[in-house]
């Protein structure tokens, strides 16, 4: 096939019956052969040119071919038809309120699962699309309506052409919504949910017209569509999807009202920007091949954060990425079972295993670090260059560094080439040596093994003079040591630094008043990752998060927060840590004082998180703090997810927590207490969570929540292992296709592993799941790590 160059598409949708038929015209051109990706649909006219065409279908390829070899123009005329499916990928379902709501979710592979197309983001083209629908539902796609009429009792909706695009990005969706309306300049705003669940005010179209702003101006690009909608969408694997112009998101990343917590409606602003950065980088300017998905999706995390950088100068955001995009990359790429950023893709069941740490965290990550290397003019300007120069088209990586290394005159490409294409991040080891300092870079394992691949590194060491700045690009160096104070200036290097010796002793002398928030994040990161990689003791651990207690800087208190829980799940019942924990997390609170109205929303947020993991490591804290319980919705919703866990955890009452979800309308609320019940104790009570999740009374999107939960839950992992096969079979039915089931078992096999490692490995010997093969690798060796660290 040569190129596509637009669908016309009438789609009918059959509510009762959950099913769809179609007609669709093709029009392309092709140098050698016909062929066309298809799955689970029935072909009932293939005809092309006009004339009625014998072909064949594969289905474990999700292909169509036409047997009559063909070159040249053709329009393609098709008849197909299929079922609307309840599993969340291609055209599916959910109910509410008494109706149906469907919709679609295309990215990687779905588009086939909808309509037959050339499903690889290189065919862009045009799409006209036609639905179909019941009279009293309304439907929703990438352009606005050009018409609609009434048919046989029926609403037909012709919505304008797009303009090219890749089928990835396509939406159709129908059912009856609730809607509110804004506008960005002169071009409206929508935000749209099942009808009956509205409860949000329009925050999220002022929060979405402020980023179109911020990236018109910084892209220098105008948005392209004519109309954007904001979908809540009330059973979705993912947290958002980018389609041009319908961007489809989960309730709870929607919907803010005035029980949404501070935590909540960052998250809200957050996700909204990333998915209209994607509006230019992704949708206007898109990969040719899923191997650059990562440039998508690390583009679209880094500019997320620099535009609420620019909205919330008071939410410090850039900290919030550090310490979540940069330290979770950190930690999946230090495992032998990570990949590089830049990964061959040749199946659709491995393109749904790279959405993970690497292709969002470390990408974004290290766009961060060159941005800092080239500085920020010269690295706007060359990302403005680059899509230019490729809008309405695909492109590869490569074309970035380009235009950034033609604008900034610096070596990008041969920084980038070895950031891309290698798996994994070095270690610098520095030491004195005389006047001056020796740098040694390894490659840093977790498990703590060695490695001697080497890094084009860009370093940025503070002295008490100022900032200078060298590149790395061998094994050895040597910097001036006079003056010197640390190394990776703010933490822009994806890197970490272990100080030897009489540099290791002033650290810790010095840090906690000499470096800048995000190095002091970056020390606690960097010994925290020493103690897993069994290089320090966990005395030596603890005595460096002590030199922290104090610090109030909303990065540190997180980080040391997570290692509390951390540790307590996999040490469990450690004095040591516990000890330490509820120590630090009672200091910390008092220091904090009770909510404020009006406070910073850093403190607001950091207080709930503290109070959560206080409320599971200390039965005490627990005991007070469920007394809260009856009043849940009266407390300040930041403060609510603890006041859960404090219930399940001192009274062990599911009816209690049933009785609260079945009172509670918002999502935010429903979760919390869906994440308590993973943590009740006794099979009685798990079975019936279980049995809540498998029959469909807990939504399919929110049912992995229970389930983490209790894999963290020392009491309740042999349930979960005793009941893996049917657990596991369940989540993958609900996320079929979506890559969703080989991060679970990511995160559940070292837990479970921990608790009956016979079973666990076992139940992984005798399955063959490709969509699962990395997430079991990944399991099985951290699960290897925290045996090291059980064991001392």
């Amino acid at each position: 096939m040569k190129k596509i160059l637009g669908y016309d598409i009438y789609y009918k949708i059959d509510v009762e019956k959950l099913s769809f038929s179609g007609k669709e015209t093709i029009s392309g051109e092709s140098d050698k052969s016909i062929w066309l990706n298809y799955s689970g649909i029935a072909i009932e006219s293939f005809r092309v040119n006009g004339k009625e065409t014998p072909f064949e279908t594969d289905e474990k390829e999700q292909s169509i071919r036409c047997l009559v070899p063909y070159t040249g123009k053709f329009e393609i005329e098709i008849y197909f038809s299929g079922k609307i499916d309840e599993s969340l990928n291609g055209i599916y379902y959910s109910r509410e309120n008494g109706f149906v709501f469907v919709s679609t979710q295309f990215e990687a592979t779905g588009a086939r699962y909808a309509f037959p197309c050339v499903d690889n983001p290189e065919f862009k083209a045009e799409f006209r699309v036609t639905m179909d629908i019941p009279s009293d539902y309304d439907g929703i796609s990438n352009m606005p309506p050009e018409r609609i009429e009434d048919h046989e009792g029926r609403k037909i909706i012709t919505f304008q052409k797009t303009p090219k695009m890749s089928t990835y990005l396509l939406y159709m969706g129908a059912s009856r919504y609730d809607m509110l309306e804004g506008k960005h300049e002169e071009k409206p705003i929508y935000l749209a949910s099942a009808k009956g669940k509205m409860q949000a005010s329009k925050i999220p179209i002022g929060m979405a017209s402020d980023t179109l702003t911020f990236f018109e101006d910084y892209f220098d690009i105008k948005y392209q569509l004519p109309k954007l909608h904001l979908i809540a969408v009330p059973e979705f694997a993912f947290g958002a999807m980018e389609n041009w112009g319908a961007i489809t998101f989960r309730e709870i990343e929607l919907m803010v009202n005035e029980s949404t917590s501070s935590a909540i409606l960052k998250r809200v602003d957050e996700v909204i920007s990333h998915e209209l950065a994607h509006q230019w980088f992704g949708d206007l300017v898109t990969m040719k091949w899923w191997d650059d998905l990562w440039l998508n999706e690390s583009f679209a995390t880094f500019m997320s954060y620099k535009a609420l950088e620019h909205k919330h100068p008071e939410w410090e955001i850039m900290g919030e990425m550090v310490t979540g995009e940069t330290g979770g990359a950190m930690t999946g790429d230090s495992l032998r079972n990570t990949h590089p950023i830049h990964v061959e893709v040749k199946n659709p069941d491995e393109i749904s295993q790279i959405f993970d740490e690497i292709s969002y965290g470390k990408g974004g990550s290290i766009l961060r670090m060159i941005e800092a290397f080239v500085e920020p003019d010269n690295f706007r300007n060359g990302v403005r260059e680059y899509l230019k120069g490729h809008s309405f088209g695909n492109a590869i990586g490569q074309n970035l560094w380009e235009s950034i290394e033609k604008v900034s005159k610096k070596p990008v490409s041969k920084i980038m080439d070895a950031w891309i294409t290698k798996a994994g991040y070095p270690q610098i080891e520095a030491s004195v040596n005389g006047n001056k300092i020796k740098l040694h870079q390894t490659r840093f394992f977790l498990d703590g093994s060695p490695d001697n691949t080497l890094w084009p590194i860009p370093l940025t060491v503070v002295y008490s003079d100022g900032v200078k700045s060298f590149l790395m690009d061998e094994e050895e160096m040597e910097i001036p040591l006079q003056n010197f104070q640390y190394i990776n200036s703010n933490r822009t290097g994806f890197y970490r630094v272990k100080y030897d010796g009489e540099l290791n002793e002033n650290i810790k002398k010095v840090a906690p008043t000499t470096m800048d928030k995000f190095s002091r994040w970056g020390l606690i990161s960097d010994y925290s990752s020493l103690y897993f990689s069994r290089k320090i003791s966990i005395d030596e651990l603890i005595s460096i998060l002590n030199m922290f207690q104090s610090d109030m800087e909303y990065m540190v208190m997180d980080e040391i927060s997570g290692i509390i829980m951390s540790l307590h799940n996999i040490l469990h019942n450690s004095r040591k840590i516990d000890s330490f924990g509820i120590s630090y997390l009672n200091g910390m609170l008092n220091s904090l004082g009770p909510f404020k109205s009006g406070e910073p929303i850093n403190i607001t947020v950091i207080r709930g998180r503290m109070q959560s993991v206080l409320s599971l490591i200390d039965l005490d804290y627990a005991k007070k703090t469920a007394n809260r319980f009856s009043d849940f919705e009266k407390v300040s919703p930041d403060e609510r997810q603890s006041v859960a866990y404090a219930y399940a955890m001192a009274r062990n009452d599911l009816s209690g927590l049933l009785k609260k979800l079945e009172t509670l309308r918002v999502d935010e609320d429903k979760i919390k207490i869906i994440s308590a019940m993973g943590h009740l104790k006794g099979n009685e009570n798990l079975t019936a969570v279980w049995g809540l999740i498998r029959d469909g009374k807990i939504k399919k999107q929110d049912s992995f929540r229970a389930i983490m939960a209790a894999s963290g839950e020392a009491q309740n992992r042999q349930f979960i292992v005793d009941n893996m096969e049917e657990i596991v079979s369940t989540l993958d039915r609900f996320f079929e296709g979506t890559g969703y089931t080989s991060r679970f078992l990511e995160s559940m096999i070292p837990y479970l592993g921990l608790q009956d490692e016979k079973s666990v490995k076992e139940y992984i010997s005798g399955k063959n799941e490709p969509s699962w093969e990395k997430g079991v690798r990944k399991g099985l060796e951290y699960l290897n790590i925290y045996k090291k660290v059980n064991a001392e």
